[in-house]
């Protein structure tokens, strides 16, 4: 199998978060992409406005592709001759053979309560409301639909995949008042921005956010090197008590790039993501 850049793939779940992301993932190197007939055209509504193909070709799947396939699930109704199945941590039945990715922590920039925890979204309601977010939710290790999909793309290449669950996640756990305390710094920036009202409390938002412009791989992108609680990827996967074992995910991608398994997109980003899509 050519696990080189240009590879053929089948796509079931075209129209989920993750799905239509992996499309534009590969638009630029895919030969050709199948979809289901029920979504081809749902796929072209998605993509056409803004996408151009660059010499890919998007066809409706017949069942005879001799290369990776890949489905996206929001419930049990799996396909045994998939090579990878993804499905969010919400539900709780596996396929019993093959690989299945299991989504934690997922942040888009829409409200999509089947894919990602809704913490963010209703942190956002609360505070253009004037209220003040209630903070019970677990510590969460925020992963931006942009590495997710990132990490799909770069399983699919791997000439070896393994059998079995593979949780994926953000490496930092943030605690909900991490996370609503540089939301709310972003979101008043962005408020500011609309108004045109900026003051000097609002230009040294990326001071209070401790914003450095290290790299992914050593301390966590968008935090300060002193105050990083990223833990380390190691051979036995050293998870911390709340995040999802990588080290299947890490050692896996180890055999296709010297990184493994990182994430690029820091929250800040994410976050602002999301505001945007309110404003």
């Amino acid at each position: 199998m050519d696990t080189a850049v240009g590879l053929d793939v089948v796509i079931h779940g075209v129209t989920t978060p993750l799905g239509s992301a992996l499309v534009e993932r590969f638009l630029t190197t895919a030969k050709t992409i199948y979809v289901e007939e029920k979504e081809f055209q749902q796929l072209q509504q998605i993509i056409s406005p803004t996408t151009s193909l660059h010499g890919c070709s998007i066809t409706i799947a017949t069942g005879d592709e001799d290369c990776r396939k890949i489905e996206f699930v929001t419930d049990e109704n799996f396909r045994g001759d998939f090579d990878i199945t993804v499905s969010p941590s919400s539900i709780d039945i596996f396929r019993q053979s093959g690989t299945h990715v299991i989504i934690h922590d997922l942040l888009l920039p829409q409200r999509d309560e089947n894919w990602a925890p809704s913490d963010i979204h209703d942190w956002v309601d609360t505070l253009l409301k004037g209220g003040e977010p209630r903070m019970l939710s677990q510590p969460r290790h925020w992963l931006s639909y942009r590495d997710a999909t990132t990490g799909i793309f770069d399983l699919l290449r791997c000439e070896d995949l393994p059998g079995g669950i593979i949780p994926m996640c953000g490496r930092r756990e943030w605690s909900a008042n991490a996370a609503v305390e540089q939301l709310k710094l972003l979101l008043q920036r962005s408020l500011s921005a609309v108004s045109h009202s900026f003051s000097a409390s609002d230009l040294a938002v990326d001071s209070a956010l401790g914003i450095t412009t290290g790299t992914a791989s050593g301390t966590a992108s968008g935090t300060s090197a002193g105050k990083s609680n990223v833990i380390p990827i190691g051979k036995g996967g050293g998870p911390s008590p709340n995040r999802p074992d990588l080290a299947v995910l890490h050692s896996t991608l180890l055999k296709l790039q010297p990184e493994g398994w990182r994430t690029l997109t820091p929250l800040r980003v994410g976050l602002m993501e999301v505001i945007a899509n309110y404003l």
